[in-house]
């Protein structure tokens, strides 16, 4: 919890999506204390909510947005409550079947042949293992740096 030292007015809970650890969290928490007529910042991972304490009188739209700014700037998506709940990430859904659609083939090659008798020596009649291991390297780096290029991304921003 991030406070300033003034005196505490309204409290009002965000949504924010798009957090993967506890570094997002205290991110997040940084960027709203940062925002103007801020008292505190709480923000919980699991239920994804940020619950700020405004000066009193306590927030107007503008230090409102304010907030909802900045933490977008740190690479989040935030909403209030009230709200009418949108798709927040409309690529995740599709990330998740990209990231199947490749998991799959990866779990077939690597793993069938130890189910069905004969697998080894069909799989190695139709590629050399050399070929084989290059098909998953590829599978599985189009997995990384698609669908996973988010987590990297936030770890990167982390680090820094």
């Amino acid at each position: 919890m991030v406070r300033n030292p003034t005196s505490p007015g309204k409290k009002i809970e965000f949504h924010v999506s798009g957090m993967t650890c506890a570094a997002c969290v205290r991110r997040v928490e940084r960027a709203i204390a940062k925002a103007e007529g801020v008292v505190s910042a709480q923000v919980n991972l699991a239920t994804e909510k940020a619950s700020v304490e405004f000066i009193a009188p306590g927030p107007g739209p503008a230090r409102l947005e304010a907030v909802r700014k900045a933490i977008s700037d740190a690479g989040y998506v935030a909403s209030l409550p009230a709200e009418p709940q949108t798709e927040q990430n409309p690529h995740l859904l599709r990330d998740l079947w990209f990231a199947l659609g490749l998991a799959f083939p990866i779990f077939i090659v690597s793993m069938g042949p130890m189910l069905i008798p004969g697998g080894m020596e069909w799989m190695m009649a139709w590629m050399s293992m050399h070929r084989w291991n290059v098909l998953l390297w590829f599978l599985a780096t189009l997995v990384q740096f698609g669908p996973g290029w988010r987590f990297y991304r936030h770890a990167w921003s982390s680090l820094r």
